[in-house]
């Protein structure tokens, strides 16, 4: 059975997107039907919060762990936390706004950021076309 680890720790602020995106996409993971073994990386404070289907891990459990995965799910593109190399890297890409709203420096940082993150990730996924086409 694939062991697959999803990383919702976007749980921390439920007032962004990317909080609700996290929230959301836990509770569709947990209703949904899967011969996986689904496990989820959250903020300490949404530990159990999703039922006993699921494994639970936060920043401080998920390192005895972390190299025990097949698949390592960032649904964001700015995780904390990643597997080693030999842990396949599944990568959510939502926009590249930073582009224009900062400083180009600052973007630059950001930008070289998210670059070794698609380098590292086996399989990158865009949540629209829009952001597919700007990535490229």
């Amino acid at each position: 059975m694939k062991r697959i680890l999803i990383d919702l720790n976007k749980l921390s602020n439920l007032n962004c997107g990317l909080g609700q995106v996290a929230l959301n996409f836990g509770k569709v993971m947990c209703q949904t039907p899967t011969e996986l073994d689904i496990s989820f990386l959250l903020p300490e404070d949404y530990m159990c919060q999703f039922g006993g289907n699921i494994k639970y891990y936060t920043d401080k459990t998920i390192k005895k762990v972390k190299n025990t995965f097949d698949v390592w799910h960032c649904i964001h593109q700015e995780p904390v936390i990643l597997p080693d190399d030999d842990t396949k890297l599944l990568l959510t890409i939502h926009d590249l706004n930073f582009l224009g709203e900062k400083s180009s420096r600052k973007a630059e940082k950001r930008l070289q950021k998210l670059q070794n993150l698609v380098n590292r990730a086996d399989r990158i996924v865009f949540i629209s076309e829009f952001s597919h086409k700007v990535a490229l």
